[in-house]
């Protein structure tokens, strides 16, 4: 039932095409393979003395070196640390992931070091 896009046909003819194509086969009697998956992306709220935590003890950096990890400067660490500002979403689900995969991310810092020198 997939079909190659074609260059010269626009996607919304495309879409209409497949949505044609489905009802047919509906229709058909044909059976249809529903699926259905939910995912919770929300990202866990973290207090400034976690992000701290998660900064010294558990990657063991400096705020400029998690700055650079996070793609944010050392005062948005600074900031957040002394809970003067929250993490946006995004980099929230990034400290998530940190937290998770820690030794992950201490490969990655710490390799790079090694291949910078």
């Amino acid at each position: 039932m997939k079909k190659k896009i074609s260059p010269q046909k626009s996607f919304a003819t495309e879409v209409i095409e497949s949505f044609d194509d489905f009802f047919s086969h509906v229709a058909q009697g044909r059976p249809v393979t529903v699926r259905s998956v939910r995912v919770d992306l929300r990202p866990r709220k973290r207090s400034p003395r976690e992000i701290a935590r998660l900064r010294q003890h558990v990657l063991g950096v400096s705020q400029g070196v998690m700055a650079k990890l996070l793609g944010v400067s050392p005062v948005t660490i600074q900031s957040w640390e002394q809970g003067l500002r929250k993490p946006s979403v995004m980099a929230l689900r990034f400290l998530d992931e940190i937290a998770d995969s820690p030794e992950h991310f201490k490969s990655r810092l710490f390799g790079a070091n090694k291949r910078a020198a």
